[in-house]
């Protein structure tokens, strides 16, 4: 969504401040040719730490630009702590006042969807093409032999990602080993992949034990976010 952003909407080649939380997602934009600078709040822990990088940041700010699922009030804090003068993110309702040009929350709708109206929202060109990750030769290779080591030929693989990041939209991990169960009375042969961090990692586990059968291979809390992908290119 940065690179639609910068390469579609603005006019010049403005510099990019992202805020994550650990380095882990920044491995991910290290391969693009982006105008930007990570910050990483595990570097700013505590007030102090908050406080060193309001310091770094006031005043350089013009636009704040959130993730979906970002808490409003985390959202608008960072906006006045730091000046900005435009705010685009996913808001209720009841915060649309204070969000004039936020994009009223549907849990119904998809991360890739909202982000796709936040896009619109700073005036980037949607629909956005479909997000993707190139994925080297050796990365490939290298997730190949994991799979023929830990499960053999199975056919076919499924994927599960059995949590969520926002705690109110994870199904139960009990439905999840109903329809892994399921799937393996249908393909005998089935192998199962779990993805995941490692925080999920107890909602994969809860899962995993309602089908003690299955060939499992767990990768939820094991895997980086690229591992993870060369995996699933498989």
């Amino acid at each position: 969504d940065v690179t639609g952003v910068q390469t579609c909407a603005l006019p010049i080649w403005w510099p990019v401040y992202l805020l994550l939380g650990t380095p882990a997602r920044m491995e991910l934009l290290t391969s693009e040719d982006l105008c930007c600078k990570a910050l990483y709040l595990s570097d700013y822990a505590g007030l102090r730490g908050k406080l060193r990088l309001w310091s770094e940041l006031k005043g350089k700010i013009d636009l704040v630009i959130a993730a979906p699922e970002v808490a409003e009030h985390k959202v608008l804090a960072i906006r006045y702590a730091l000046g900005a003068r435009n705010l685009v993110a996913e808001c209720e309702p009841r915060w649309h006042a204070w969000m004039p040009n936020g994009i009223i929350e549907n849990r119904a709708e998809s991360f890739v969807t909202v982000a796709e109206k936040i896009a619109a929202g700073v005036g980037a060109r949607v629909p956005l093409p479909p997000p993707r990750i190139a994925i080297s030769a050796r990365e490939s290779a290298e997730a190949r032999l994991l799979l023929d080591s830990k499960l053999g030929p199975r056919w076919p693989l499924v994927g599960v990602h059995c949590s969520a990041a926002v705690e109110m939209k994870a199904w139960p991990t009990d439905r999840f080993a109903f329809v892994l169960g399921e799937l393996r009375r249908a393909y005998p042969t089935l192998g199962v992949v779990s993805f995941g961090t490692r925080e999920e990692r107890p909602h994969s586990a809860s899962t995993r034990a309602g089908v003690p059968e299955l060939p499992w291979l767990e990768g939820t809390g094991e895997w980086s976010v690229r591992q993870s992908l060369s995996i699933m290119s498989h």
